[in-house]
């Protein structure tokens, strides 16, 4: 294989599992749940960081 990865859930979903807003809007409302991602295709990931007092910041954006 290539690297592929699976995702079996929908953006809305995703989004309550790590409480972030998102998952009802834009390139993501479109994104279905999947097995078989390959490394060149958009899919919804969840971006952790601290920001700048140390809280951790959590959002729900399309990579690909």
């Amino acid at each position: 294989m290539c690297g592929r990865y699976s995702n079996d859930r929908n953006p809305a979903n995703l989004a309550a599992a790590y409480g972030v807003p998102g998952g009802e809007d834009g390139l993501l409302n479109a994104w279905k749940p999947t097995y078989s991602i390959p490394p060149t295709s958009t899919a919804p990931i969840v971006r952790e960081r601290l920001d700048k007092d140390g809280a951790l910041e959590r959002e729900l954006e399309p990579a690909g």
